[in-house]
């Protein structure tokens, strides 16, 4: 089975145990805000306090702020 199929699975699924479309985006955003969460480093400096790390890449950065954006938070620099 590839992808599409499954997906179209899961949709199919989903609306059998009564999920309307909404319910299933804020299912999909919820997954998908643990997700870019997982994805944020965070270290600690001598003080005991946690900082995202920024790498070069700003991986982190970047995932913090698709969390903003799916819990319809301002942006970074304004928060």
């Amino acid at each position: 089975m590839d992808d599409l199929e499954e997906w179209k699975n899961l949709r199919e699924s989903l609306n059998v145990v009564g999920l309307s479309t909404e319910e299933q985006l804020n299912l999909f955003k919820i997954i998908s805000i643990i997700l870019h969460i997982g994805n944020i480093a965070v270290q600690s400096d001598r003080s005991d306090v946690a900082y995202i790390h920024t790498g070069t890449e700003n991986e982190s950065l970047a995932n913090l702020e698709q969390v903003f954006h799916l819990l319809g938070l301002p942006n970074l620099e304004e928060f």
